[in-house]
């Protein structure tokens, strides 16, 4: 089963590349295609961090991506997404 291939209202996680830097990870949700969702992220803190900090090409950021949940609807997401 291919990450890219979701098209359900998701709760994902990015785990960011483990460096001396940071120790970065995002927790996010998306209601539309997970793929899209990604593409935007190549262009925000996540793809410039991995730009700026890590010097490598956002491109491939897609592998470090992953479905936590899937969600019934936006709500659903909110309430899983919210730290405790």
């Amino acid at each position: 089963m291919r990450l890219l291939a979701f098209a359900f209202t998701v709760v994902f996680l990015w785990t960011g590349p483990k460096c001396d830097l940071c120790d970065a990870d995002y927790v996010g949700y998306t209601c539309r295609h997970l793929y899209q969702r990604i593409e935007e992220h190549k262009g925000s803190a996540i793809g410039k961090h991995v730009r700026d900090q890590r010097g490598r090409d956002p491109s491939d950021i897609s592998l470090r991506f992953k479905i936590l949940r899937k969600c019934q609807s936006k709500l659903d997401c909110l309430i899983y997404d919210t730290p405790l």
